[in-house]
């Protein structure tokens, strides 16, 4: 621990020296044998360049202190836990969030990318959906594996979906262990590239998981995905207008899994990505033609299939 703190704040002192370079001369390129060199031209430091400077040193420190963390102390450090009113145990949710990330920590914390509306909607998301489904009945593990791998937006495969599927192994390992949960009835739900690492999760099981009851994906890509033989109950909840994650590419994934299997695809016609995100506009543009909307219909489908799912019948 002390060792960590005091190569933190070595990292610390070279990035406030560097931008003191920066400030003064035309080019830094710091050669000196710190964690980090920057290597910056010059610029004007205006009070948006200011900020700028500060968020890439805040996701270097960031990233540097959780290269010497294992897998299950930066999940520890990195998740938020919703557990229902009342003794005994709950069935529990592990839930991992889509590549914008989630915002754990406070308003401040909420938008993401400066600018970038999709970041907003999708990271103050995911904490809405846990507080639905922890007044469901279940205890949620809300997992931010972005914050944890020093990242602070993955689209674009900044994460590898390898990686969380050793999230996914992490965290439901860690849940098993406390005594709020119900050990018999763990679920997984993964959005978007949650989803997605999800599916990857699923492609390593070769047998049901005794450890997992059921999984969702909502709204994944299956692009990258290959078929599974782990016979383990999954739901997958797909936009029929989604551009972003095809469920007709889905949907052949799913016709190539062995005989027997458990999966059941529902999708909504008019859905596009995020169609259950109910602070997003009808539909709104989102870099590079994306068009994320919120559909009331199809919001309210996938809920009432989702809780339908989870909730076993007696």
């Amino acid at each position: 621990m002390a060792e960590r703190r005091a190569k933190r704040r070595e990292l610390q002192v070279h990035l406030e020296y560097s931008f003191d370079r920066l400030l003064t001369q035309k080019l830094v390129d710091r050669k000196r044998s710190a964690p980090k060199r920057l290597r910056l031209k010059y610029i004007d430091a205006a009070p948006h360049v200011r900020a700028a400077f500060l968020m890439i040193a805040a996701v270097l420190l960031v990233s540097h202190m959780a290269s010497g963390q294992s897998l299950r102390s930066r999940i520890e450090e990195h998740h938020r836990l919703y557990v229902p009113a009342g003794d005994g145990t709950f069935a529990t949710v592990v839930a991992l969030p889509g590549c914008s990330g989630v915002s754990l920590n406070s308003p401040a914390t909420d938008e993401g990318r400066p600018g970038d509306e999709g970041d907003r909607l999708f990271r103050t998301h995911y904490p809405k959906m846990a507080e639905r489904l922890r007044d469901a009945g279940f205890a949620v593990f809300l997992v931010d594996y972005l914050s944890a791998e020093g990242v602070l937006n993955a689209c674009g495969d900044k994460i590898t979906l390898e990686t969380i599927a050793k999230y996914i192994t992490e965290s439901v390992a860690l849940v098993r262990e406390s005594s709020f949960v119900d050990t018999s009835r763990i679920h997984i739900i993964g959005w978007s590239m949650g989803g997605r690492g999800l599916l990857e999760w699923l492609q390593a099981r070769t047998a049901a998981s005794s450890s997992v009851h059921s999984v969702v994906a909502v709204y994944a890509g299956c692009a990258a995905a290959n078929p599974w033989n782990a016979f383990l109950p999954t739901l997958m909840l797909l936009g029929g207008a989604d551009d972003l994650a095809s469920a007709g590419v889905c949907q052949d994934l799913v016709a190539q899994l062995p005989e027997g299997h458990q999966v059941s695809v529902r999708v909504y016609p008019g859905g596009r990505h995020g169609f259950d995100i109910e602070a997003a506009p009808p539909i709104a543009e989102i870099g590079g033609g994306q068009m994320p909307a919120y559909d009331e219909e199809a919001a309210r489908e996938a809920w009432h299939d989702l809780v339908t799912f989870l909730v076993p019948v007696e």
